[in-house]
């Protein structure tokens, strides 16, 4: 059975102009996260709720090991929220800052074996009978 495991979430926040793209960096944050989905569904739907969008997979950057996305956001009351339509067209005429956050999910694929009796009795068998053969 194949599972998806979150270890940790990056994110770099840059000042993003609509001429001149990204400026300077304004905010970074790590944190570390132990939280585990049964499909790539369940993985990109939860990141999707954490980063405030509706995107899909293909609007993610997987690699092996990690899952990268970029979010256009406005900062309210020392918050990043995704910018809305209205926002952007602000944004476009220089009329407001927008911020892009760029998101680093740390993600590892696992595979969960399930073994039946006679498996777990033989692996057992093999772990002590290796041990205790002198020869090892």
């Amino acid at each position: 059975m194949e599972k998806f495991r979150i270890t940790r979430h990056s994110c770099i926040t840059t000042l993003d102009s609509y001429e001149h793209g990204e400026l300077q960096e304004v905010n970074s944050h790590s944190i570390e996260r132990h939280e585990e989905f049964d499909s790539m569904e369940e993985l990109l739907a939860s990141l999707n709720a954490h980063i405030g969008a509706d995107y899909n997979q293909d609007d993610f950057e997987i690699d092996e090991e990690a899952i990268h996305t970029d979010v256009l956001c406005k900062y309210v009351n020392g918050f990043y929220f995704r910018a809305s339509i209205p926002d952007v067209a602000l944004w476009r005429q220089g009329l407001i800052d927008l911020y892009n956050c760029h998101h680093i999910f740390y993600a590892e694929r696992v595979i969960k074996l399930k073994l039946t009796r006679e498996d777990d009795k033989e692996s057992l068998f093999n772990i002590l009978g290796n041990a205790l053969n002198p020869n090892n």
